[in-house]
């Protein structure tokens, strides 16, 4: 956690406002947070963009709950959402040994799954992808109709030990 947030702290603080720092760095935290939710029996996760910060049953619990599973989901997770909140930082990410090199996360989303269950970019029904703004506080995320579908995605074609896609 420590190496990736090595590779990600320079390019949030060498181009960005401090609200945007705060954003972009609240927005890993959240990512963290969630993949040790998904790695745990109890814990809960948190919806992205809620005021509440009201606990929800993660879509998938792994069934693995060691500390190594929940700190490489965790990685594998801010790799994932790089290329959404902060391409610039995918560089800085992977020339830090650890994240990169030792756990060989996907920049960006597995190409199955976006096959499967479209991009968070995709916007929310009625919303065009044109209206999406990062800069206006709209982040992308998968609408919540596509649970089942990110769900069977893990099941069947997710990468790794506990999806049903092999390595």
């Amino acid at each position: 956690i420590i190496g990736a947030m090595a590779g990600l702290v320079p390019a949030i603080t060498d181009g960005y406002a401090f609200s945007f720092q705060t954003r972009f760095t609240n927005l890993v935290d959240q990512l963290v947070w969630n993949a040790f939710a998904s790695n745990s029996d109890r814990l809960q996760a948190l919806l992205f963009g809620s005021a509440t910060h009201r606990g929800v049953e993660p879509l998938v619990r792994s069934g693995q709950t060691s500390t190594d599973a929940k700190v490489v989901t965790a990685i594998h997770a801010i790799a994932a959402a790089l290329p959404f909140f902060l391409p610039e930082a995918a560089g800085a990410f992977c020339a830090v040994p650890a994240p990169c090199f030792l756990l060989r996360p996907t920049i960006g989303l597995e190409p199955r799954l976006t096959a499967k269950c479209g991009s968070p970019l995709d916007g929310y029904p009625g919303v065009p992808m044109a209206d999406f703004d990062p800069e206006g506080g709209e982040w992308a995320v998968f609408p919540p109709e596509k649970a089942e579908c990110l769900v069977a995605w893990h099941a069947e074609d997710a990468p790794g030990p506990r999806g049903g896609g092999g390595g």
